[in-house]
């Protein structure tokens, strides 16, 4: 985490020098996502098993850090949050994290105007599968046709790595929903 943060302070000093919106926009972009990776590993090390993680606990945390880290109260998000006890391996806890943070800030960026909405994550056990669902009330977009997004990219690359289903259903005024379906 300290070494998150001496980079994150690079970044920030670098980002001062720049004139370039969209430089600093990029550089601003790097920082949200080193923070993120942050809270991922504070929270996780809260854990006392390590090889382990109790999911409920660890996505508790991390989703109120990150709620409060992205000001959704004050922009009128609602966040919903529902998880099964379900146990994964702390390398799996990591992904799955950063999955979600991708999602939920893409969100917060993306979908919602001036009156607020609701960002729902919710992790199950379905048979033999455990699924995560990232849900959003927001404006929507055409999904076929936006992918190539850095966050999208992000979120693939964390599928892959969970050898997980990943797809997402969006229509314009009909919100998001990503859903990542894994093995138990």
């Amino acid at each position: 985490k300290n070494n998150l943060q001496i980079v994150t302070s690079f970044l920030n000093l670098q980002g001062r020098q720049l004139r370039d919106p969209q430089a600093k926009e990029a550089i601003a972009a790097t920082r949200h996502r080193i923070d993120a990776l942050a809270i991922v590993h504070q929270t996780l090390y809260q854990n006392e098993r390590l090889e382990s993680v109790d999911m409920r606990p660890f996505l508790t945390g991390l989703l109120n850090h990150l709620a409060d880290a992205l000001g959704m109260t004050e922009a009128g998000i609602r966040l919903v949050q529902s998880y099964s006890d379900i146990q994964r391996d702390a390398d799996d806890a990591i992904p799955m994290a950063l999955f979600i943070v991708e999602a939920v800030t893409n969100a917060m960026k993306y979908a919602f105007g001036d009156d607020g909405g609701e960002v729902s994550v919710t992790l199950a056990a379905e048979q033999d599968k455990v699924v995560l669902e990232i849900v959003d009330s927001g404006l929507g977009y055409d999904a076929e046709a936006q992918t190539s997004g850095l966050g999208s990219k992000l979120m693939m690359a964390f599928a892959r790595q969970l050898s997980a289903e990943f797809s997402t259903e969006s229509k314009p005024g009909e919100g998001c929903k990503h859903r990542l379906v894994m093995g138990v």
